[in-house]
């Protein structure tokens, strides 16, 4: 995280903000940020009282977020990814059809937000849930800049917030392994989905056994397909 300014260089920040803030309003910028009950508030480094972020309660069951420098990196290595293999191309393993409401968990920096918005169509619903607050404001840019009504971001750690039976796929792509509460994410991915809803997994840090079985160990998902990029589980 970066360190904060000092000194003078503090004072003329925290007067710029002063005079940014009338005309963008910090707390526009988080009406469209799910903020599940329980949380405490974290300022992220940016200046003086600005960009206001929810974090878990718990320290011992939060997933640590990468550092700002490492998601910058990522998010360019990943534009290069999808320009040799489209996300929508994934996206056809699943069987997203329009009116679905679909969770991408650990969405990063929104690769699959777009095609899944046109594969769910304008009277479906996305949801977009990260832990790193980098992560929520790119999808929440691309959201504003593509006119994407349809799509809501979850800043969160493992909670989503959302109703019980509420969605008809989720998405845990490449985030699986960096999890510190695996079976606590399993359990409320269950309860969010519909019944016979679409688990949606891949992992390149896991081996298949290890994939398989981690997702089928506490009775909650049942393996019915493999793609050539994704898992297909049903929920139980």
């Amino acid at each position: 995280m970066n360190k904060p300014a000092f000194g003078l260089r503090s004072r003329f920040t925290a007067l710029g903000h002063k005079f940014r803030h009338p005309r963008l309003p910090r707390k526009n910028i988080l009406k469209k940020v799910r903020m599940k009950r329980g949380f405490r508030e974290l300022d992220y480094g940016s200046g003086p009282e600005s960009h206001i972020i929810p974090v878990a309660e718990e320290e011992t069951t939060t997933n640590r977020p990468a550092f700002n420098l490492r998601f910058i990196f990522m998010s360019l290595g990943f534009k290069f990814r999808d320009l040799r293999l489209p996300r929508k191309n994934i996206l056809k393993e699943v069987g997203i059809k329009p009116g679905f409401h679909v969770l991408d968990y650990g969405c990063g920096p929104g690769s699959y937000i777009i095609p899944l918005v046109e594969l769910v169509g304008e009277s479906g619903k996305v949801y977009a849930l990260d832990i790193h607050a980098l992560a929520i404001h790119r999808v929440q840019h691309i959201a504003s800049r593509k006119h994407l009504a349809n799509v809501e971001t979850i800043l969160s750690d493992c909670e989503t917030g959302l109703h019980r039976n509420s969605l008809d796929v989720v998405l845990l792509y490449d985030v699986f392994h960096h999890l510190s509460d695996p079976d606590g994410v399993l359990q409320e991915l269950h309860r969010v989905l519909k019944p016979n809803g679409i688990l949606s997994f891949s992992d390149h840090h896991m081996k298949e056994g290890e994939m398989l079985a981690e997702v089928t160990n506490g009775g909650l998902f049942s393996p019915v397909r493999k793609g050539p990029k994704t898992y297909t589980f049903l929920k139980k």
